[in-house]
This record gives structure tokens, sequence and C-alpha cells, in this order.
């Protein structure tokens, strides 16, 4: 959830409190899992190259404001993967790029 909370929080210009000083709801939070990579290279079968690259949902804590999708996308790649994230993308209310 801090990782939303941090996302939301860069796109309206919110500054992280000063060092040494605990945010108010940290105390309250569990810890984040560690980060997966948004960019990946797998060995799906023999002679088989993926690169895989994440889409990501972020959500505040009690949901009081607007998801924020981080979306990854690659300049090489075969029709259907952009194909798809095209259909992602104009799903959205509001896309910046």
């Amino acid at each position: 959830m801090l990782r939303s909370l941090f996302l939301l929080a860069i796109t309206i210009g919110w500054s992280p409190p000063a060092r040494g000083v605990p945010h108010p709801s940290s105390a309250q939070e569990k810890p984040l899992p560690e980060a997966e990579p948004y960019v990946r290279i797998v060995h799906a079968e023999s002679n088989v190259v993926q690169l895989q690259i994440a889409v990501r949902k972020f959500l505040p804590a009690g949901n009081k404001r607007p998801a924020v999708w981080l979306t990854g996308v690659s300049h090489i790649g075969e029709t259907n993967y952009f194909a798809a994230i095209q259909k992602h993308l104009d799903a959205q209310t509001l896309v910046l790029f």
C-alpha cells in the first residue's frame, strides 16, 4: 500500500517527511513485499525467448483516490502485444506518457 501512496504523492507534488520524522500511518502498515522487476526475459521453450513487461495497478489505502496504473511498454513485439496495450490504455480515464 505504501507504494501506491508514494506513487500518488509524486503525481500531486507531495514531498516525503523529513528524516527522522515517522509518517503518521507508518506504524500501522505492514512491510512491503519485495519489488518485482518491470521487465524480464524468460526462456519459455527451447529456441524461444520472451520479453515480459509488467502492467501494475496501484491502489491507495482505503480506496479514497483513483487507482494508478504503471504500464510498461516496448518498441518491439508482435501485433497482439500492441493491441492488448492499446486496449488497456483505451479503457483508462486519463493516460499520461
